[in-house]
C-alpha cells in the first residue's frame, strides 16, 4: 500500500472540498510530485464506478500499477496484448494481478474511449453510463474540442478531475469552464509549489543550461 505524503493529502483533501460545491476540479501538481499517486488515491476511495482517462495509450500500464499499487481491482480497455502484458507486470510486482473485466474502476485511452468501436461496445457503454467519478492525466488537454471534449462529454454523469503539472497551453486556451471559457474546471486546486518541493527535499534541485 502507497503511503501518501503530508502535501499529497492536503492536495487529496482540497480537491474533495472543492466538489462539496463544483463538479469539475483542475487539480495542479508539479512534476515529480505524486499526481498519479494522488488521484490513484482518490479512486481507491472513491465508493461507485470510476475511470483514469490517459493521454496516451502507452500510459495505460503506468497507471494500472498504480491503482494495483492501492489493491484496486480495474478493468483496461485496451487490446488483448496489452492487458496481458499489464497482468505480468502485476504478477512481477505484486504476486497477483488486479485486472478485473468487471470491476467498477477503469483505465482507458482518450483514443479508445472516442473511437467509433467504443460506442459499439455495449459493455462499455454500460461501465460508461455508471461513472461518477472521472480522472483526466495530462488534463491542460482538455478543451472544448475534437476528442478531448467527446471523452469528458461520455462522462455525463461524473465528478470530473483533470490534473497536470502544466495549467497553461501554448495556444492561449483556458482550462476554466463558463460562458467564456474554453476548457471544463469551474475551480482550481494547487499543490505546493516546485521551488517548496525543492526546499523540503522532496525533489533534486536542477539548473538550466
Amino acid at each position: 500500500m502507497i503511503k501518501r505524503r503530508l502535501y499529497q493529502d492536503r492536495f487529496v483533501f482540497n480537491i474533495q472540498d472543492a466538489w462539496k460545491s463544483v463538479r469539475s476540479v483542475l487539480g495542479v501538481l508539479p512534476t515529480g510530485a505524486g499526481k498519479t499517486v494522488c488521484f490513484s488515491s482518490i479512486m481507491h476511495d472513491h465508493v461507485g464506478a470510476a475511470a483514469a482517462v490517459v493521454h496516451r495509450k502507452e500510459i495505460v500500464g503506468q497507471i494500472s500499477m498504480a491503482l494495483a499499487a492501492l489493491d484496486v481491482k480495474h478493468r483496461i480497455i485496451a487490446p488483448p496484448a496489452v492487458v496481458t502484458r499489464i497482468r505480468r507486470k502485476h504478477l512481477k510486482a505484486f504476486g497477483k494481478s488486479f485486472v478485473d473485466p468487471h470491476a467498477q474502476a477503469g483505465v482507458i485511452s482518450v483514443q479508445t474511449l472516442t473511437s467509433p468501436a467504443s460506442g459499439r461496445n455495449r459493455e462499455l457503454q454500460r461501465w460508461l453510463a455508471q461513472i461518477t467519478l472521472a480522472v483526466f492525466d495530462e488534463g491542460h488537454h482538455y478543451v472544448r474540442q475534437g476528442l478531448w471534449a467527446r471523452a469528458v462529454d461520455a462522462m455525463a454523469q461524473a465528478r470530473l478531475l483533470f490534473v497536470t503539472a502544466t495549467p497553461e497551453r501554448a495556444d492561449g486556451k483556458g482550462l476554466g469552464a463558463g460562458l467564456d471559457g474554453d476548457g471544463f474546471a469551474d475551480v482550481m486546486v494547487e499543490g505546493p509549489s516546485l521551488q517548496w518541493l525543492i526546499d523540503q527535499g522532496y525533489l533534486a534541485p536542477f539548473t538550466y543550461k
